[in-house]
């Protein structure tokens, strides 16, 4: 079974299989995008059906971030930490930051972390998820 979700606004795109694949040379993207041209945005709505279908939810902010809020069930790994030791995933993941910035920045190094690992991005990360009104936990 595929599963559908939301594509970045590029021209052609619609829905379609998950998979990013890191383009050169394309690093310049507003905060809610990821470089490499076909990766997955997935709206904040979409992460509890992902979720059921046994995608992992990953924060990819500093641990004290984390603790503060994150999506219910998402597991911390700070982005440097995947980026130096990416064998800590399996599975398909949907990654998420504050505001989609910090992948935006990170990207070319998380899409080599990542490898061939199926993965989400969530769009507008944390944020637009508190401004959806979904629920958010604390440890």
């Amino acid at each position: 079974m595929e599963t559908q979700v939301m594509h970045s606004d590029k021209p052609g795109a619609g829905p379609g299989r998950a998979r990013g694949v890191a383009a050169e040379g394309n690093m310049a993207v507003a905060p809610d995008q990821m470089c490499p041209s076909d990766a997955e945005l997935v709206e904040p709505g979409e992460v509890e059906r992902l979720c059921g279908e046994g995608v992992g939810l990953v924060d990819l902010r500093e641990a004290a971030a984390f603790t503060a809020a994150h999506l219910p069930g998402a597991v911390n790994i700070p982005a440097d930490a995947l980026i130096e030791r990416p064998a800590q995933t399996q599975g398909a993941v949907i990654l998420y930051d504050d505001d989609g910035a910090l992948i935006a920045r990170r990207c070319g190094a998380l899409r080599l972390a990542v490898g061939e690992l199926e993965f989400f991005v969530l769009k507008g990360g944390l944020n637009a998820w508190r401004d959806a009104g979904l629920p958010l936990e604390a440890r």
